[in-house]
């Protein structure tokens, strides 16, 4: 079995060679980025909620940001 760091982007570049479509790389990065922001906004929802402690909306916070951040680093 070959190890890879990153199987993901292993699986996309050989799909995009084998296919020929480099449009792909592009439409990608849409849903990456898409979903991303939705996983931030989902986090986000945390912060309302009144049975979530300070602790945890803290770290939904946190995990919000970095979703936040993921998602810009894919425009």
């Amino acid at each position: 079995m070959i190890k890879r760091a990153d199987p993901s982007k292993h699986l996309v570049d050989t799909y995009v060679e084998l296919s020929h479509d480099k449009e792909l790389l592009k439409l990608l990065n849409f849903y990456k980025c898409y979903r991303a922001y939705v996983r931030g906004k989902v986090e986000s929802f945390k912060l309302d909620d009144p049975l979530i402690s300070k602790n945890e909306k803290a770290k939904a916070l946190e995990n919000a940001q970095r979703y936040f951040q993921l998602a810009e680093s894919y425009i």
